[in-house]
């Protein structure tokens, strides 16, 4: 039917065909992905880690730099590295926020740095200020022992290993001077006390000593003892004293004592026979007077007595004394009675002895009656002895009483001044103690003049009045705080009830009360006392009105708290027995019904923060529970990030002369334990998947390199056999050419036989159309060009091809070869023409790229 046809026919319906049953264009081949670079090999890995730790060093000191480093670091340890060289706060707290979204560690590490930072600059600061503090203490001239105990209390508080060891040696070397400074004028304080008290003592010494000496009562050796006494304390003055009218008055004192010595030793000397009035006369008058004026007349008394008997020596003598009457001749004495009389004695002795007057007054009295001859002696002496003594009192209470008036006056003097800063207890307590000392001279004896009297009377009471003054100014202040403490109580009596307002605020009404309360100060001290009892009475009545029904609702609210408490700890439990689920929302709503309780009833800040502390301890063991899963999983993550970066590393370590067998093995490996390896953190998925792909396209590349040198190994060997079968044929058999053939490697089967026929020599020989027909046949099949004689011939095998195909459904029509067969027929063929073997090598040329 196909012969029939006419040729323009037949050409129209073979394009047709050709046309119909041709395979579709090939899809439009996308360009090649350029590999991903292979996985650094350890040599790598390790000069960048060097790299990275040389910029590090470089960076130190610059926290701009490190905070960039710790940016393009591509590993953990560099960047936490680079966090921890950081010193500034400001760039702690960049790296904080910059790392707050991603990697935990080294936000972690940067939180924990800036904390540690801003502790320090704090701690710092604070010592800085308790030094300056030191400072200006140790320039003042009082140092306040509560300051500097407070100052030392403040700065044990600081954390010692926050602070620079200057600052620690600085603040402990002005310690230990404010110290022995405070010690320095501690000492000098009390031994200026204790030499203004010698002074005054010694002052009063002279005064009567040099009245006792002017009297005749004294001698002039103890005035001088008294008077050097007094001149070595003046030498002895300490330095730093400011009492300026002491130290004169003791001075004018010294000079007034040798004033009297001087005359009193004229005085005494009068006792003695006197040969040259005349001279004794003008040594009297040329002695400076004596400044204090009683011991001035008594010495001039002295004087006068004894130039009045100078002045008349012929004086009658005194009559003889009048004979008293005999006294009756005392009785026989009972021994009980002399006993009584002996111990009356020796009371009388002790009490006299003690300086007790009016004791030994008594006594004397009673033995008057009851003395035995025997004792009379004695209680003559004793009668003497007191008379002397009383004598004493009497001058001596005169004596005080004139300087308690002197110091009553001074004391007025000084309060009316109108500059007068007086203190009113102190002075209240002077007067008090003056007048204490008025009676106390009244009831050792020695009567005083009433003008006397009168004067110190008037005298305290100008003193008194800024005392008046003040007390009348603190009692108005205590009516003043007793009418705000009343005003207080009315606004918390009139507080609503709780269920009206609420206990918030009921515990806002009693915290505002106690806080005015508290301001004006304690009761005792600061109301009239009439008004004290009423006051504290109402004070407790009102505050129970709220404390009663707030403790009781704060009771019921601690019950509630418990209840939060031991809901949060069988969370806690849960948590820890790890069957718990959804905890930490369930905590959370926990916390917000505390929050709510704590709204409603607020407690007491000390069982609030007792009962918060415990509730806190329980759901902060929830999220350290959850802290430590996730530090757990992170573990895991980190750990198949390793198992995954090892893979990686094993395909990246497969080479180009790696063999098939063993990159298909390996590759097969790696596949198969890369999709069962865990999870890896979400930040490496990316990372971890390119470098991945990178090193599987690597090995695909290695693998498909390997199989084109395997056959163009292959093809080599079949043209090196090919090669020693024509030199044989040319140059014969030969030993050098068997071991040739024998080192060459295997070829296929369909080749090796026509070879090896051909080096057996037994060629195969066919005519150079047949062979001609071989080549174009291979190189239909390897669809390679064909020379342009051939073509005709092409285009008709072709043509055969198809009117086979359609005639009895075959592959292919008769005499047709294949690839493997016409390549083996080609190689046993021993004579190729020069055309014949150009395409022969063309051949060759391509199947050596054509990989089958």
């Amino acid at each position: 039917m196909c012969g029939s046809l006419p040729t323009q026919d037949l050409v129209t319906m073979l394009n047709w065909l050709f046309k119909k049953k041709t395979v579709a264009p090939p899809a439009p081949v996308r360009p090649a992905t350029p590999p991903a670079p292979a996985a650094p090999s350890p040599e790598v890995l390790a000069a960048r880690a060097a790299e990275w730790s040389a910029r590090l060093s470089q960076a130190l000191g610059d926290d701009t730099a490190l905070l960039a480093l710790a940016r393009e670091a591509p590993g953990v340890d560099t960047k936490l590295a680079a966090v921890e060289a950081l010193a500034g706060e400001v760039a702690l707290k960049e790296a904080e926020r910059e790392f707050r979204t991603h990697d935990r560690r080294v936000h972690r590490a940067a939180k924990q740095r800036l904390a540690a930072a801003v502790a320090t600059r704090t701690a710092r600061e604070t010592a800085d200020r308790l030094i300056d503090a030191a400072e200006g203490l140790r320039g003042e001239a009082v140092i306040p022992a509560n300051r500097l105990v407070a100052l030392d209390r403040d700065w044990h508080a600081l954390d010692a290993a926050l602070l620079d060891p200057a600052q620690t040696a600085r603040f402990a070397a002005l310690t230990a001077q404010l110290t022995a400074l405070m010690h320095e004028r501690a000492e000098r304080e009390a031994a200026i006390v204790r030499w203004t008290a010698s002074a005054r003592e010694a002052l009063a010494g002279l005064q009567t000593t040099w009245l006792a000496v002017a009297q005749g009562v004294e001698a002039v050796p103890v005035l001088t003892a008294a008077n050097d006494a007094a001149g070595a304390l003046l030498a002895a003055l300490p330095l730093g004293h400011v009492d300026v009218a002491l130290v004169d008055g003791l001075t004018a004192a010294r000079l007034t004592a040798q004033q009297v010595a001087g005359r009193a030793v004229v005085v005494v000397s009068l006792d003695e026979p006197i040969e040259d009035a005349a001279a004794v006369t003008a040594s009297w008058t040329n002695l400076p007077p004596v400044a204090d004026p009683r011991a001035a007349r008594a010495l001039d008394q002295r004087w006068d007595a004894w130039w009045r008997a100078q002045a008349t020596p012929d004086v009658a003598a005194p009559p003889p004394p009048e004979k008293k009457p005999a006294r009756p001749r005392p009785a026989p004495v009972d021994p009980e009675s002399v006993a009584r009389a002996e111990a009356l004695l020796q009371q009388a002795e002790a009490a006299l002895a003690e300086g007790h007057l009016a004791e030994a007054h008594q006594h004397l009295a009673a033995l008057d009656d009851i003395a035995t001859p025997g004792q009379r002696p004695r209680l003559q002496g004793l009668w003497a002895e007191h008379g002397r003594l009383k004598g004493w009192q009497q001058w001596g209470g005169a004596r005080a009483r004139d300087d308690l008036v002197t110091e009553a006056e001074a004391l007025a003097t000084a309060s009316a001044a109108p500059d007068a800063k007086v203190n009113a207890r102190q002075q209240a307590d002077t007067i008090d103690g003056l007048r204490k000392r008025w009676k106390e001279l009244d009831r050792l004896g020695g009567a005083t003049g009433q003008p006397l009297w009168l004067r110190f009377d008037a005298a305290l009471k100008t003193a008194y009045e800024p005392v008046a003054a003040a007390q009348a100014r603190v009692d108005a202040e205590r009516v003043a705080n007793l009418e705000a403490r009343e005003a207080l109580l009315a606004v918390l009596e009139a507080t609503p009830p709780a269920h009206d307002t609420g206990w918030r605020e009921q515990v806002r009404a009693l915290d505002t009360f106690q806080q005015a309360w508290r301001k004006h100060g304690p009761i005792e001290h600061t109301v009239p006392h009439k008004a004290r009892e009423a006051l504290v009475a109402r004070w407790r009545a009102a505050v129970a009105h709220i404390e009663a029904p707030l403790e009781a609702a704060r009771r019921e609210a601690e019950r509630g708290r418990e209840a939060l408490i031991e809901r949060a700890n069988a969370l806690a439990a849960e948590g820890a027995s790890g069957r718990g689920r959804d905890l930490i929302p369930r905590v959370r709503d926990l916390q917000a019904e505390w929050q709510e309780h704590a709204k409603t009833v607020p407690l007491a800040r000390a069982a609030e923060n007792a009962l918060w502390t415990r509730f806190k301890a329980e759901t902060d063991a929830v999220f350290a529970q959850r802290e430590a899963a996730f530090s757990a999983r992170d573990d895991e993550y980190r750990a198949n990030q390793a198992v995954r970066e090892g893979l990686i590393e094993r395909l990246a370590a497969l080479g180009a002369d790696t063999p098939a067998g063993e990159l298909k093995k390996v590759m097969g490996e790696v596949d198969r334990q890369w999709y069962h390896a865990g999870d890896v953190p979400r930040q490496e998925v990316g990372r971890l998947e390119s470098a991945y792909r990178a090193a599987h396209d690597a090995a695909l590349s290695h693998l498909a390199s390997s199989a084109q040198r395997t056959w163009q190994a292959t093809v080599d060997a079949v043209i090196a056999r090919h090669g020693l079968c024509e030199r044989r044929e040319r140059d014969g058999a030969h030993a050098d050419l068997d071991a040739a053939w024998a080192a060459l490697p295997a070829v296929p089967a369909t080749w090796d036989r026509a070879l090896t026929a051909r080096w057996s020599g037994s060629p195969a020989t066919a005519d150079s159309a047949v062979v001609d027909d071989w080549l174009l046949q291979v190189e239909m099949a390897l669809d390679m060009p064909s020379p342009e004689a051939y073509q005709a011939a092409r285009r008709d095998w072709k043509l055969r091809a198809m009117k086979a195909a359609l005639e009895s459904r075959q592959g292919s029509p008769d005499h047709t070869v294949g690839l493997d067969d016409g390549l083996a027929r080609l190689l046993a063929h021993a004579a190729l023409t020069l055309a014949q073997r150009e395409r022969f090598d063309a051949i060759v040329g391509v199947l050596r790229t054509r990989p089958r």
